[in-house]
């Protein structure tokens, strides 16, 4: 079941529509209100998983721990999105699980630090761009899977890129993965600059986060295709699957 608590994210990241929709100022349910919303939820489907579709949800002003708290308290399981920082907050990783937290999307986009720069002009990605491997080994071995969001077809992506997604997916045993296309929606920065380099089709239906909308630096339309499809069998595949089923077996 999805439940928001809070619309805005701090990271202004140039292709994020939520950002141009919601902002950079986070604003937040008061506690209270998150209790009536789940337990209404509860009363309504008993034991429903819930997810919290907040861009960021643990940033922004807030009690963590009296969330956290309440969430025990209600015996509910969910899902959030997050960014690479949660993972250095031990003391919010250690309530997680007996929250009911199950799995955390964090938002990597890219392996390459200059690119990094380019779609999060802040830098906040590019100076954790080390960390991604501590991030993912520090929440998952409290058993919260890590969903890995990538952005492929940015600008200056090559056959390689793939291959590093791939490896960094493979080695940590990721939970999962959300592959998506680089999408220049309109209202984004990121439209705003390709619309002045390119020409982007008025097509709207297009601009779905699977589609390719414009010509590349180092790949053309037919290779970016087919490596990206390589790479969601690639991630999808039994063997990848059986590792992660290892790994998580592994820590019981």
């Amino acid at each position: 079941m999805p439940v928001q608590l809070s619309r805005g994210c701090p990271h202004r990241c140039e292709f994020c529509l939520s950002t141009a929709i919601y902002g950079g100022m986070v604003r937040r349910k008061s506690l209270e209100q998150t209790e009536l919303e789940l337990k209404k939820l509860k009363q309504l489907y008993g034991d429903p998983f819930i997810f919290f579709t907040d861009d960021n949800f643990f940033s922004g002003n807030q009690d963590v721990h009296a969330l956290l708290a309440l969430l025990r308290r209600l015996a509910l399981r969910w899902y959030a999105f997050t960014d690479i920082s949660l993972y250095r907050r031990g003391d919010i990783i250690a309530e997680l699980y007996k929250a009911g937290c199950r799995k955390l999307l964090i938002g990597f986009e890219s392996l390459n630090a200059e690119t990094l720069q380019t779609v999060n002009p802040s830098g906040f990605k590019k100076r954790r761009i080390q960390e991604r491997n501590d991030a993912v080994e520090t929440i998952q071995r409290e058993g919260i899977g890590v969903i890995g969001s990538f952005v492929l077809g940015l600008e200056n992506d090559t056959e390689q890129t793939f291959e590093d997604v791939y490896r960094f997916v493979w080695d940590s045993a990721m939970y999962g993965t959300n592959l998506t296309v680089a999408t220049p929606f309109p209202g984004t920065a990121f439209f705003k600059r390709m619309k002045e380099r390119r020409a982007l089709t008025d097509d709207w239906n297009l601009y779905d986060g699977f589609t390719l909308l414009y010509r590349m630096k180092y790949l053309n339309a037919d290779t970016f295709e087919k490596k990206y499809e390589e790479l969601l069998r690639r991630v999808n595949s039994p063997e990848r699957v059986k590792r992660v089923l290892s790994y998580f077996r592994a820590l019981q």
